[in-house]
């Protein structure tokens, strides 16, 4: 067990590296106070897609695809229920009704992207990366067709922002570009240096997310964030409670012991940035956000490698 949990929190531990740079970056004033907006923009557009296009082109098949239906079922069995969950507990943190919102966005979905996916990767490989990305296929969903929208203020929507708009996002077309280069081949018959490419930016995502993380939390005053009760329950829900109800959901639908564990970590890495960011954009008040970010992200340093070690030793 403990051979495990040393594994995963060399893991974690690199990544909290990166979010104590982003910390010192903005509390020295050392780069510009966009910074954040370039970061999630890089990640979005080419870092995270670059992962997932990677991970397709490697090992998307026809009969991957086949023998990987399970996870899919499971992704979206788990997408449904998340968000019921979200919705119910939400309510309960706050009366105001858009820091509920907050607050739902934050017990649905973990941060699945920034950590998830580089976790899975490091972990598994490329293999477990894919398998990993068709798991997570119907949470993109809820997150972009659904979830990102609820947190802009009323009135202040994108009249072209419409669901089909939002849900052809740039990870999801770099999936559906994957698969077209698995199932036809043409992955193979990509130069080398165009892979090469792809992959190091790839290995950006972890590194990457984590400094924005640190940077978006330099920002503030740090016993502010610290003294908000609510967001240590919240806290506590996201990244132990949660991931060991969904790990044993996949289980009761007959997951194999991977599925169980990258359904773990799906639901066990920090509470996301969406909720700094887009509150940010528009004026809004993201202390409560930026607490989440901190608190959960230092948090899921000991807890996902707990979890993982945990699950290891019962499957």
């Amino acid at each position: 067990m403990w051979e495990t949990f040393g594994t995963v929190l060399s893991t974690m531990l690199g990544l909290l590296i990166c979010l104590g740079i982003g910390y010192i970056l903005r509390r020295f004033h050392l780069e510009p106070v966009n910074t954040p907006t370039v970061l999630s923009k890089l990640e979005i557009y080419v870092f995270m897609p670059a992962m997932v296009l990677s991970s397709f082109i490697k090992s998307c098949t026809v009969q991957s695809l086949q023998e990987n239906v399970d996870l899919f079922i499971y992704g979206l069995v788990c997408t449904v229920v998340t968000f019921f969950v979200g919705k119910l507990l939400g309510r309960f943190f706050s009366k105001d009704k858009y820091e509920q919102k907050i607050y739902a966005y934050s017990l649905s979905v973990a941060n699945f992207g920034y950590i998830g996916m580089p976790l899975a990767a490091s972990l598994f490989g490329s293999q477990g990366l894919f398998k990993f990305n068709i798991l997570v296929i119907s949470l993109n969903m809820l997150v972009y067709g659904y979830l990102v929208p609820s947190l802009v203020p009323e009135g202040k929507e994108n009249p072209k922002g419409g669901w089909l708009r939002r849900l052809l996002n740039p990870i999801t077309v770099a999936m559906l570009l994957g698969i077209l280069l698995g199932l036809t081949g043409l992955s193979n018959r990509l130069p080398g240096f165009v892979r090469n490419t792809v992959d190091n930016l790839s290995g950006c995502v972890g590194p990457v997310a984590m400094i924005l993380t640190g940077f978006v939390v330099g920002g503030f005053h740090l016993p502010d964030l610290l003294k908000i009760k609510k967001v240590y329950f919240v806290s506590f829900l996201r990244l132990l409670v949660l991931p060991l109800l969904f790990a044993g959901l996949v289980w009761l639908m007959g997951g194999d012991e991977i599925a169980c564990l990258l359904t773990m970590i799906t639901f066990s890495s920090a509470l996301g940035l969406n909720t700094v960011v887009i509150p940010a954009s528009y004026g809004g008040d993201v202390h409560t956000g930026a607490s989440m970010a901190l608190i959960s992200s230092v948090g899921c340093v000991v807890t996902l490698p707990l979890l993982y070690a945990f699950l290891n030793m019962i499957l």
